[in-house]
């Protein structure tokens, strides 16, 4: 049942993650009068420092997005160890980009402060934990390399999140751009965190308390 439910977890997760990064390659055009970019002054869109990061960002974040649910296959690890290391750097590399990138997209965000500081926030906590999981990894901690890992990539997969709660908000419920979006910037994410954390704490509990009991 376990092993069931999880690989209906995997497909889910791979599917709106393919699904999701074949939509935001659109976004490479830099058309200004597509999805999200169609809310922006067009001012903005066209500076310089404004257009480069973002398209970096954008990039990266595919390329991340892309890459991380094989990389948590077991089977693929296993089977394919050089690979996964080498795809491994390559989403390390990938979100060094586009998260550096996100950090001054983020100050030029719409919905103001609040939606502001929520996407820096974002930006840090995604270069934060992709950095613990490459440092435990080179320290030799499996261990502590995936626990970051998936913290890692719960930042990543709040490109699939805001989406969905963005469609949510405006298209079910009917708020407005603004006031949801300065509500995703938040919300996007930290649940995502928060249900990695929770997942991983019961999962030591269950094995632990496996221990006790063959013990």
């Amino acid at each position: 049942m376990n092993r069931t439910l999880s690989r209906i977890s995997w497909g889910l997760m791979a599917f709106f993650a393919i699904g999701v990064s074949l939509y935001a390659t659109t976004y490479l055009n830099l058309d200004a009068s597509h999805g999200l970019l169609a809310q922006k002054e067009p001012h903005i869109i066209q500076r310089i420092l404004y257009r480069v990061p973002f398209w970096l960002h954008v990039a990266g974040g595919i390329t991340a997005l892309m890459i991380g649910p094989f990389q948590f296959l077991a089977s693929f690890r296993k089977k394919r160890l050089k690979l996964h290391r080498s795809l491994g750097k390559l989403y390390v590399s990938a979100i060094a980009i586009a998260g550096m990138c996100g950090i001054p997209v983020s100050l030029m965000a719409e919905g103001g402060w609040v939606a502001r500081i929520g996407f820096l926030c974002l930006a840090l906590v995604w270069l934060f934990t992709t950095l613990q999981a490459y440092r435990k990894i080179r320290q030799g901690n499996v261990q502590a390399h995936r626990q970051w890992m998936i913290r890692s990539y719960a930042a990543t997969f709040a490109a699939v999140t805001l989406r969905i709660w963005l469609g949510t908000f405006m298209g079910a419920l009917g708020w407005d751009f603004v006031t949801a979006y300065m509500t995703v910037a938040w919300l996007c994410w930290v649940p995502n965190l928060l249900v990695v954390e929770w997942v991983m704490r019961a999962r030591k509990q269950k094995f632990a308390y496996a221990i006790e009991q063959n013990s």
